[in-house]
């Protein structure tokens, strides 16, 4: 009989301490937040003025601001996964500064592993007519077929 209650005793007990043990594993998963990720965006401003570079809102209007690229140089800007349209869609628009208008891009189609390049080009005036948006898939090393 006291072996009965020994083996019941000791079963209750590594039930308790399964329990607990799974329930702490799960406890620190959801503790533990993935590091957000950002989309590289690398501009190339090709023209004279500097330019300011926002995320297009899905009416067309100024959203989020990127950042200035002055005019005969490169940067390297970041975009937040949230300010993509559904589906990933990437829409950019752009305000030369001391130009009269802003520039929107065509839309293009980004998954947060890959990244844009913005080349901008604008006439003398400050149109951008000329700039394109290019998705840029991120090379990574190839494994040895067997």
């Amino acid at each position: 009989m006291q072996s009965a209650t020994i083996r019941r005793l000791a079963a209750a007990a590594i039930v308790a301490a399964a329990i607990a043990v799974s329930s702490c594993h799960q406890y620190s998963e959801d503790t533990i937040a993935p590091a957000p990720q950002r989309i590289d965006l690398v501009v190339r401003n090709d023209g004279f003025l500097d330019a300011n570079v926002y995320v297009a809102l899905p009416n067309g209007q100024r959203g989020a601001r990127l950042g200035t690229v002055t005019g005969f140089s490169s940067a390297r800007l970041s975009i937040r996964p949230s300010d993509l349209h559904g589906g990933n869609v990437l829409v950019l628009r752009v305000h030369g500064i001391g130009s009269r208008g802003d520039w929107l891009s065509q839309a293009v189609i980004l998954q947060p592993p890959d990244y844009a390049e913005l080349a901008l080009m604008s006439d003398a005036s400050g149109d951008y007519r000329f700039s394109n948006l290019y998705p840029r898939v991120r090379r990574t090393a190839s494994v040895p077929l067997p």
